[in-house]
C-alpha cells in the first residue's frame, strides 16, 4: 500500500494503524478502495493486515532492545521460532521496516 499513491494518499495525515481500535483502523482501510485491493493482491484482509503489523513492529521493538543489550532474551509474547527469523534476518528486517517507523535504511 505505501507506493500506491492512490491508497497513500488515504492514509496521507491518519494512517490506519494510529486508530484507537483495530475495528476503527479495519474501518479506515475498507473504507480506501485502492488499500483492499492492494491487500487482496498480496492475500490479506485488511484486519489481517493491523493485526501483522502490530505483530511485527512489538517483534522489531524487542529485536532492537535484545540487539541493544537493553534485554537479554525475548518476552513470552515472541515465540522461538520467530526469535530465530529475527536474530538470523536482523538486516534485513530492519531495513524493512523503516519505513514504517519514520527512519531511513538498516544501519548495520
Amino acid at each position: 500500500m505505501q507506493k500506491d499513491t492512490a491508497a497513500a494518499t488515504c492514509f496521507k495525515d491518519k494512517p490506519p494503524g494510529n486508530q484507537a481500535t483495530i475495528d476503527l483502523g479495519q474501518k479506515q482501510i475498507e473504507s480506501c478502495p485502492a488499500a483492499v485491493a492492494d491487500l487482496k493482491a498480496a492475500g490479506l484482509t485488511p484486519r489481517e493486515f493491523l493485526v501483522l503489523t502490530g505483530s511485527l513492529i512489538g517483534n522489531v521493538f524487542a529485536m532492537e532492545m535484545k540487539k541493544q543489550g537493553q534485554i537479554k532474551q525475548y518476552p513470552d509474547s515472541v515465540s522461538p521460532e520467530n526469535a530465530a527469523f529475527l536474530d538470523q534476518n536482523y538486516d534485513k528486517i530492519k531495513a524493512m521496516v523503516a519505513p514504517l517507523m519514520g527512519q531511513g535504511g538498516s544501519d548495520k
